[in-house]
This record gives C-alpha cells, structure tokens and sequence, in this order.
C-alpha cells in the first residue's frame, strides 16, 4: 500500500538516530518528498531510487553535526525542484547535478570549489538558484557566467550569500531576466558615480543584507526601478545617517521593510514618492528620529508595523489614554499615521494595536 505512495511530507519529526530508513528507497512512485524541521542528518543512498521524484525538500535541518547526502541525486533525472540544507559542509563537494537537464529550483549549494567545478555544467532550465559560502570573485563568477544566467536563460529569481571580499553592485546590473533578488554580503556603492551605478531593470523584489551601501543616491537608483513592488533593508544592508524618497521615487513599491539599520536618523518622504505603498515595518532603527512627515501623503498604506524601536519613538504614533478620566492625548506624530487602518506597535515591554 505504502509503496504506492507519491507525495511523502515528514515535518518535524526526531529520528533516534538522527538517519532516513533505507527503505524509502522503495517507494519508487513518489513525486514530493519533504523533509523539514527533522534532525535528519544523514540521507540514505537508496533515494537515488526514487525515478519519478520532482521535488526534492531537505531544506531545514536541526543537526549540530554536517548533513551528509550521498552523490546519488544525478540518477533522478525527473527532478525540477532541489533544496538542500546550509549544514551541508564539505559533502557538497562530491554532488554531481548536470545530469538532471529538468532542473528548475535549485536551493542551498555551497561555495568553494563545487561552484567552480559545477555552476557551468547545469542545466539551462534554472530560474530559482541560491548560492551560499561564496568565498572568492572567482566562485561568484562561476555562478554569475553560468548557463541560465546568460542573456538566453531562464533565470528569474537568486540569492547570493558571500564572504570574505567585497561584490561590486554593478555585477548583476546586465541580468535583466532577474524579477527577485537577494543579496546577503559586503557590496559598498562609494566606489561609484552616480550614473553609473545600475540594477536590473525588472526587479520586482530585492532583499538586502550587511550590503553597508552608504549613499543616498544608491537609494535612489533604487527609486527608478519602476516594477520594484518589495523592498527589504536589513542588518546594515545601508549605513547612511539620510535617506529622501524623491517625488516620482518607487512608482510600484507595496512593501517596504527596514529592519536593524542603526544609523539611520533623518528619514523623508516628498509628497508623490511611493504613491503604491501598503505595507510599511521598521524594526530596530534605533536612530530614527521620527517617521517620515510625508507619509501622511500614502494615502494607500494599509500596515504599518513598529517593532524594537526607543519608546521615545513609538510615543509619538500612539494615543495615550488618561485612565482617571477616560481622556486621551495624542502623539507628536499622531496625524502622520492616524489614516493608516492597522498600525501595530511593539517596544522592548509591550505591544499595542491601533
């Protein structure tokens, strides 16, 4: 009965010791095998049995030693979707993948030298690739001149993780094909003039991690990408102490997400910037001395969520009840946030809802 068996999801499970049975190896009808929040270390090498598998999720692994998967995943030659787990190690090394021709999503693959070795032997089919550990520009461009990141492949969303030098922006400036895009690593913009600094044109989300960008005016090339709906600037992704949404800036922008930027203070929003914007969360800017008085010109925004900030910021959005006579005083900046439907705020003792 089991064998017949084609969409197999084991979530959160403890295996005694810490391995998948061999037998599921014999469960050759499977299409969708995930395995997630498991401390399953250790894949067994009958996996490679399993011919009809399209998807394969090993993306999320409690181990506090490497995960080991056998150089057996070439033989499923079906499979489209590929997650593999950061804890990988040095196993990833012996992976081979050119043989799957099919491959769509490809999650979770190492730096060093597998990238060098490998990145030019995929299949041209990816559109969904995140490379982690990249530690030298030689690894990057491995990953960067492969076959779906050429102006013929189908490269539509990717995540680069890297150490140990510093990216230039203008790298990814010619992949137009990108719609999402994930930095997480050192890429400083104070090399560049202002117009020659470029991004793919497309981008409809972009998520920024430890970049250190430290001018206004990278911000503003931001600005000019006219399908950019998602905007994420987080741990120190910019270092600048200003930050102003020019009239006319981020045309498409939904949702704008800044969180642990500790040297941000003067935040502005001209009166026709971010005409879109529904969604808005600051967390952790700890220098941020107040809310942008032009946000009470997005007339569309729906949330804004305030979380980790000084109380002596939070105050200013809220209404403070007077409890002997039920009376209520408002806020410094009580009228710039007071159109916004949801408003949540959340300091370091309580939370409140608006």
């Amino acid at each position: 009965m089991y064998k017949l068996l084609r969409v197999l999801d084991i979530l959160g499970i403890t295996s005694p010791d810490g391995t998948l049975p061999k037998e599921i190896g014999n469960l050759i009808h499977l299409t969708y095998l995930r395995i997630r929040s498991t401390n399953i270390r250790k894949l067994p090498k009958s996996i490679g049995k399993l011919k009809n598998l399209l998807t394969l999720d090993y993306w999320d692994v409690f181990a506090e030693t490497e995960v080991q998967v056998p150089n057996v995943l070439w033989k499923l030659e079906k499979l489209r979707h590929l997650y593999l787990p950061n804890e990988m190690g040095g196993s990833i090394e012996a992976l081979k993948l050119h043989t799957l021709k099919d491959l769509i999503s490809l999650w979770g693959v190492g730096g060093g030298d597998w990238t060098r070795k490998e990145m030019g032997r995929l299949s041209s089919t990816l559109s969904k690739l995140y490379v982690h550990r990249i530690s030298s520009k030689d690894q990057l461009k491995a990953v960067l001149d492969c076959p779906s990141m050429t102006e013929n492949g189908c490269m539509y969303a990717l995540a680069l993780e890297w150490y140990g030098f510093k990216m230039k922006l203008d790298a990814l400036s010619s992949k137009q094909g990108l719609r999402k895009l994930r930095l997480i690593g050192q890429a400083p913009d104070t090399s560049y003039n202002h117009d020659q600094l470029l991004f793919p044109s497309n981008l409809a989300k972009l998520e920024l991690y430890y970049t250190k960008l430290e001018r206004p005016e990278t911000l503003s090339q931001l600005g000019k990408l006219v399908s950019l709906k998602v905007l994420k600037l987080s741990k120190d992704a910019y270092i600048g102490t200003k930050w102003c949404c020019r009239k006319e800036e981020f045309p498409a922008l939904e949702e704008l997400k800044l969180t642990s930027l500790p040297q941000l203070e003067d935040w502005d929003i001209e009166d026709g910037a971010m005409p879109c914007l529904k969604k808005l969360s600051i967390v952790s800017c700890i220098k941020l001395k107040r809310m942008p008085e032009g946000l009470m010109f997005v007339h569309g925004l729906e949330k804004l969520h305030i979380e980790n900030m000084p109380t002596s910021f939070s105050t200013r959005h809220q209404k403070i009840k007077e409890y002997s006579d039920e009376a209520s005083s408002e806020g410094e900046d009580y009228h710039i946030t007071e159109h916004i439907p949801e408003v949540i705020i959340q300091d370091y003792s309580c939370a409140s809802f608006r």
